[in-house]
């Protein structure tokens, strides 16, 4: 994968949470066409970039 690629799935990723509009991990996986597992290293990455992302299960949407 590119960096560009990477670049436009974590703009797609967190246009997503702020819609809050992302679903389970694995649905916001086939979303972005992704493992779950990437999933969690790319929220993992904005946690480290200081975003405060949060999961809310009643919603099924993680949050910031």
């Amino acid at each position: 994968m590119s960096y560009r690629e990477y670049k436009n799935r974590i703009e797609v990723l967190i246009n997503l949470i702020e819609i809050k509009n992302t679903g389970t991990a694995q649905e916001l996986a086939v979303k972005l066409g992704i493992s779950r597992r990437t999933v969690f290293e790319y929220l993992s990455d904005l946690k480290s970039e200081g975003y405060m992302i949060k999961y809310d299960r009643q919603r099924r949407t993680f949050y910031f």
